[in-house]
């Protein structure tokens, strides 16, 4: 269910103006993370239930830092504008000669 949640977080902070790359750093982490943990647990022989609260904490993490993500747009309007001004000062120097 964590998983899920976590894959529309990533979707919802793509589409609030994030890039691909930067909104899945969360995401990543947590796997990578987990994988590690679980690998390491199994090679020593202990039990998931000693480590079940890393997990959780490391899962929660993930969800505040996507939740942050998606409150907190880039702004690319301004960027996005300056381009254009930009753009569109060219386009009026080349009508004038």
């Amino acid at each position: 269910m964590g998983l899920l949640l976590q894959i529309g977080l990533t979707i919802a902070a793509i589409r609030s103006g994030w890039k691909k790359s930067i909104a899945l750093i969360p995401l990543g982490t947590c796997l990578l993370a987990g994988m590690l943990i679980g690998l390491a647990v199994s090679a020593s022989g202990g039990s998931v239930e000693e480590v079940l609260p890393v997990c959780l904490l490391l899962d929660l993490l993930s969800f505040v830092a996507l939740g942050v993500m998606i409150a907190r747009a880039p702004n690319r309007k301004k960027a996005v504008s300056q381009k254009q001004g930009i753009a569109l000062e060219a386009v009026q120097t080349n009508v004038k000669t």
